[in-house]
């Protein structure tokens, strides 16, 4: 991450944490029609599916609900992907809103931005089917107020995996050495989304993981934890 792009990370990772605390917070600004992928829908009978270009986003709008589905890698430009999802999902006006996750890698800055929209928004989470949520896609997956797993095979499981180094500030080692903006992030963070003793219990896991060791929970130990708050039916 080169310093400019760090220092925006902050910026907006702070606006994010300030907005849990009581203000809203704001719709990043949705690009320019000539930068927005259009939709593509297939309606029939069914719900509504939405599909952006060049996009791992899927959009189903179903009566009053509106689900999310993000698979793949989780990019730098996560925020402004999901500006452009929200901004289409108000057109449809949502009563219920929910983002689906199977998201592998990225960083704990666009996350945890991500996440601080999530959660002023009111979303709920879910897992999707298989997949592997390591601790970026945890951050995301914490800012529900719902926060759901599949029940059935294959299951979902969540892997509190070793945080990246700000390259500014640390170097690629085994062991996890947080700097003090990531300390301080995930901790407002995790306690902004989840229970005091959940979010305390998440941070050590966290802290405490290494390249070749880390937490992996699945359904029984998610809801044990409180990280998860319950089960989706395997019909859904």
């Amino acid at each position: 991450m080169r310093a400019a792009p760090l220092m925006l990370f902050h910026r907006l990772a702070l606006c994010g944490l300030l907005a849990l605390a009581g203000c809203a917070a704001p719709l990043p600004a949705v690009p320019s029609a000539a930068q927005t992928p259009a939709p593509s829908s297939t309606s029939g009978q069914g719900p509504l599916l939405l599909r952006f270009d060049d996009s791992p986003l899927e959009l189903q709008v179903q009566g009053g609900t509106c689900t999310l589905r993000w698979r793949g890698e989780l990019p730098p430009d996560a925020v402004t992907l999901m500006s452009q999802a929200l901004y289409e999902m108000e057109q449809h006006h949502c009563q219920r809103k929910i983002l689906a996750l199977d998201l592998q890698g990225g960083d704990i800055g666009p996350a945890t931005t991500l996440g601080a929209l999530l959660k002023n928004r009111q979303f709920d989470t879910e897992l999707l089917p298989g997949s592997r949520c390591e601790t970026p896609c945890v951050m995301v997956f914490a800012a529900g107020r719902q926060r759901l797993l599949p029940e059935g095979s294959p299951p979902a499981r969540l892997l509190l995996s070793q945080v990246r180094p700000d390259q500014d500030f640390g170097r690629a080692i085994c062991e996890t050495e947080l700097s003090r903006n990531q300390q301080l992030t995930l901790t407002r963070y995790l306690r902004a989304m989840l229970p005091l003793p959940t979010a305390t219990a998440v941070y050590q896991k966290i802290s405490r993981a290494t390249c070749r060791r880390h937490d992996t929970l699945g359904a029984p130990e998610a809801l044990a934890l409180g990280l998860a708050t319950g089960m989706l039916p395997p019909t859904r």
